[in-house]
């Protein structure tokens, strides 16, 4: 979570956050933390899982 506060501690923008599949993106802490802050965070999740490389599946 100090990362994530880290992310956006000093901007103005939005902050977009690239979310793979990774087990800890999916927590409970991680989903309460950004459900708190879609004024300053856009989250997108990435399909890791049966994608080839170069974005081609």
């Amino acid at each position: 979570m100090e990362l994530l506060e880290a992310l956006i501690k000093d901007t103005r923008r939005k902050v977009f956050l690239i979310l793979d599949n990774v087990r800890v993106h999916h927590s409970k802490p991680v989903k309460v933390w950004l459900a708190g802050r879609e004024a300053s965070v856009l989250s997108a999740q990435v399909q890791t899982s049966g994608a080839e490389p170069g974005g081609v599946a």
